[in-house]
């Protein structure tokens, strides 16, 4: 009796020691948290992409047709023909989130029913400057000259139409790059309608390693708010245009350079529910045609507060993918509607603590990464007063590359413990 009470006693304390250890195994587990760590100081910058560079001019509305529209509006002050043009002016140099100068097309109220009928996305494309006019020489990639529009293409932007190059969300490209790197595609690249490889690389640094182009810049009627010269964006491929840019004026060159850190996370980061790692993998999540990236999340962000607060979006800024742009275009109304809720735009981060869960904007950052930081040097190395020359390279041939890895798995924390156990 003694005896089988003594095994007793040792088998209850055996389930509470193992009770305990697991719970310590997992509370080490549920504590781990993630590490990065230097994997290498002089991770090449040919084995990564080089950046989109998209270009959009001071005005996105072609000079030629602002003053055609300028003409047939003049000597009618109240008409429909002034009022289209007043909204062409400030569509030329409207940037999202800054819908507030569209107020100003109220005192044309009298004529919304006819300007409803418009579809401001395809006046703008229509309206654009054609490539063909835009550049004056052959533009300079990995020594060589091609023909400029053979390398940039139409672009959506937070300023509306520009031309991007190396972009894989621009109007050509976003119908072929839907699924690359995603869903256990391992592939880095992408084959365009020439067979070639997109993203495109480079392996040199320094002026003359990268793009180069030359412009001529736009003629800027006094009626339209803005000063000659260009926007340029330096962002990953598959990002959209969305930052406010580098100003390039007329009359100047440009020499951007880019330098930037990669980072990669472990096989076994994966396994971890993002809560914890506080990450988002390219296929866990998809924005605009892509996948997950925290810059395509934010710009989502902007979406849904726009149809929440108006009802539409303007389709100059974003894609019409049947999947993730279920939402109306804005017409003329929509977009006094937005000028109206300008501030509330501008302040997404502050106005979501009063919202609905659904609305929230929640963009965690990238596992996987590349970052691109950029500064420009101004010269005036041009050739005549509205000459704009640009060169954009890498500022050296290497980076660091970083490891992302939890502290802590299962596994680990199990020895970790045992190894704390008394012998």
């Amino acid at each position: 009796m003694v005896f089988r009470r003594f095994w007793i006693l040792m088998f209850i304390m055996a389930v509470f020691g193992s009770g305990f250890c697991v719970l310590e195994v997992w509370k080490a587990y549920e504590s781990s948290f993630t590490k990065t760590i230097i994997l290498s100081t002089s991770f090449p910058y040919a084995h990564t992409p080089f950046p989109s560079v998209t270009v959009c001019e001071a005005s996105r509305v072609h000079n030629t047709i602002i003053k055609s529209l300028f003409q047939n509006a003049s000597g009618r002050p109240g008409s429909y023909e002034e009022a289209l043009f007043n909204m062409m002016t400030l569509l030329a140099t409207i940037r999202l989130p800054l819908f507030g100068r569209f107020g100003q097309m109220k005192k044309w109220k009298a004529h919304f029913d006819e300007l409803n009928k418009l579809n401001i996305s395809d006046v703008l494309l229509q309206a654009v400057r054609p490539c063909d006019d835009i550049f004056d020489s052959p533009c300079w990639w990995r020594n060589r000259f091609y023909n400029c529009c053979e390398l940039f293409e139409l672009q959506k932007t937070c300023y509306g139409y520009c031309y991007s190059f190396n972009s894989d969300v621009s109007e050509y490209s976003r119908q072929k790059t839907l699924f690359y790197g995603m869903y256990g595609d391992n592939k880095d690249f992408w084959l365009d309608d020439k067979g070639l490889a997109r993203p495109k690389r480079t392996g040199g640094y320094g002026p003359w390693s990268g793009l180069r182009f030359s412009m001529r810049a736009q003629k800027i009627a006094p009626y339209v708010d803005t000063n000659p010269g260009i926007v340029v964006m330096i962002r990953d491929p598959s990002a959209l245009p969305t930052e406010l840019g580098i100003r390039v004026s007329k009359g100047t060159s440009g020499y951007i350079r880019i330098w930037g850190d990669k980072v990669l996370p472990t096989r076994r980061l994966v396994r971890v529910k993002p809560e914890k790692r506080h990450c988002l993998y390219p296929d866990e999540k998809k924005y605009l045609g892509r996948g997950y990236l925290r810059s395509n999340c934010l710009f989502n962000c902007y979406e849904r507060f726009m149809y929440h607060d108006c009802g539409c979006v303007p389709s100059f800024n974003y894609f019409l993918y049947k999947a993730d742009f279920p939402y109306p275009e804005c017409n003329l109304e929509g977009l006094v509607c937005l000028a109206d809720h300008s501030t509330n735009l501008i302040n997404i981060n502050d106005r979501d603590k009063n919202l609905s869960s659904d609305l929230r904007c929640q963009c965690p950052d990238d596992c996987h990464s590349q970052k691109y930081k950029s500064n420009i040097i101004v010269a005036n190395e041009t050739t005549s007063a509205d000459q704009i020359v640009v060169d954009v390279f890498f500022q050296t041939s290497t980076c660091f590359l970083y490891e992302t890895d939890i502290v802590f798995d299962f596994m680990n924390a199990l020895g970790d413990v045992l190894n704390d156990i008394p012998a």
